[in-house]
Order: C-alpha cells, then sequence, then structure tokens
C-alpha cells in the first residue's frame, strides 16, 4: 500500500477495532469499526513492515502490511 487501506467484510458489518503495529510491537494506529467498509490512511507512516490486526466478534485476524 502506498496512501490508503481498504478494509471491506463479505460477511456483515464489522464492529470491532483495528490496530498497526511497528515491527517493534509499538502500537502507532488504532480505529473503531462500525460498519462493512472503511479505510486507513498511511501517509504518516514511513516506508516499511508493519502489522495490521483487526479484532472483531468473530475472532482476530492479523496481517502484514508493507507502506511503499
Amino acid at each position: 500500500a502506498s496512501e490508503l487501506v481498504y478494509i471491506n467484510s463479505t460477511n456483515g458489518i464489522i464492529q470491532g477495532n483495528v490496530f498497526i503495529y511497528d515491527i517493534s510491537g509499538r502500537k502507532l494506529y488504532e480505529k473503531a469499526l462500525n460498519n462493512n467498509k472503511t479505510q486507513i490512511d498511511l501517509s504518516s507512516l514511513e516506508k516499511g513492515i508493519y502489522i495490521l490486526k483487526i479484532n472483531t466478534a468473530d475472532g482476530i485476524k492479523i496481517f502484514r502490511l508493507i507502506k511503499e
């Protein structure tokens, strides 16, 4: 990703939180989710590798995020 990340749910409304962490585990971003689509602005982050964590009622999803 370079500027924006889009999160879309095909299973209905997402209710929970999304977090972005750097490789050392520091939390850099947090946003509450309450619909089936959301976007995250990455413009304030430097290029690098991050961890994207989504907490929902259905469980926790973790993804590797590369900012270009």
